[in-house]
């Protein structure tokens, strides 16, 4: 049975992620650090999660490989709270829950999309709300052993530092990307068990509290997607408008994250600003977001993975500077025409 049910469970979740296929290379910018720890045994800033340094380190350097990983950790969650649904509801709400999770938000397109350590922990942090809403008393051990994987300090507490420089660690930050599915957390509270009840608002507060315990709410959010497929059921409301709308948002979020940075172009501006130190011997400053895609390019600029504002009027010339910020302020002059959004840019400077 379980078999019967995953031929067609995993190609419908391979269908609704199909934007990891597709994309060039990884997405974001501390999936480098883990990429490069693979390819290279470099683990400067990963040293306080070892059994993932370790787990990494045995990984092959393939992008394939990698996109496996990232994919497998997202069927293996999916295929837990699905038992889930279908153990509270039904089957064809299980089924139906877990797509319009997969296309009415990118959140887990987008959180699974990182190939970071956390892919580890997040099939084991499902799995103890599992046993937890089930009432099984070892519910707690896949909880302390995905400690193993994710457990950071700043994701359990709110330091203004890293607030103020990193947008996930803000308090609320959460709401960002909940938006495509803020209407549904209510539906959470239709429940008439206790335990969803008060794990849904445990959950609700730590993902506002820090987004990076999305994972914690995801099970809850699937169950009041269950409960709107039983709501709108009774209106005949699922074929005529939900189903169309989340076809139509799965094929925008699967774009959107084939877009999202790093780009070809922006990590072509990186490559250039590695050939640049190369022709010029100068050193290179970075805006600290860019520091493992320089050292994905061969560049150990030692500036990455959080901090403050770079003071680049403290810098002594000559040096290369690559940078959101206009530097010819600073006496610098850009090299190229750089890259730029609506929502971002970089570009390199030369200054001398």
């Amino acid at each position: 049975m379980v078999y019967d049910r995953l031929k067609y469970f995993a190609p419908m979740v391979f269908l609704c992620s199909i934007g990891f296929w597709f994309r060039h290379d990884l997405f974001g910018f501390d999936s480098y650090a883990w990429k490069h720890l693979a390819c290279t045994g470099w683990s400067a800033t990963l040293t306080n999660n070892p059994v993932s340094v370790f787990l990494f380190g045995l990984m092959p350097c393939s992008l394939i490989f990698f996109k496996i990983i990232m994919f497998l950790s997202l069927l293996i969650t999916c295929w837990i709270i699905f038992c889930l649904v279908r153990d509270f509801y039904d089957e064809r709400s299980a089924w139906l829950s877990i797509f319009l999770l997969l296309a009415l938000s990118p959140i887990m397109l987008f959180e699974f999309g990182k190939f970071e350590n956390e892919l580890f922990a997040y099939p084991l942090i499902v799995l103890g709300i599992f046993w937890l809403l089930k009432k099984k008393f070892y519910f707690f051990v896949p909880w302390l052993v995905s400690f193993l994987f994710w457990l950071w300090p700043y994701y359990l507490t709110w330091v203004p530092s890293f607030g103020n420089s990193i947008l996930e660690m803000k308090l609320f930050a959460g709401l960002l990307p909940l938006f495509g599915l803020v209407f549904v957390v209510p539906l959470i509270f239709l429940s008439k068990d206790r335990k969803v009840l008060l794990g849904g608002a445990v959950s609700v507060v730590l993902f506002l509290w820090n987004a990076k315990l999305f994972i914690f709410l995801i099970p809850f959010v699937c169950l009041g997607l269950a409960e709107l497929v039983k709501l709108l059921d009774e209106k005949q409301r699922i074929k005529d408008f939900v189903m169309p709308l989340a076809f139509i948002l799965l094929l925008g979020w699967n774009v959107a994250f084939f877009l999202a940075s790093p780009t070809i172009n922006e990590l072509k501006i990186v490559e250039e600003t590695v050939q640049l130190h190369k022709d010029t011997n100068f050193r290179i400053y970075n805006d600290w977001s860019y520091g493992y895609w320089l050292l994905d390019a061969g560049y150990d600029s030692q500036n990455y993975g959080g901090g403050e504002d770079e003071n680049y009027f403290g810098y002594k010339k000559p040096f290369i500077g690559l940078s959101m910020k206009d530097l010819s302020v600073v006496g610098c002059e850009p090299t190229s025409q750089g890259f730029s959004s609506l929502t971002r840019s970089m570009k390199v400077w030369k200054c001398n």
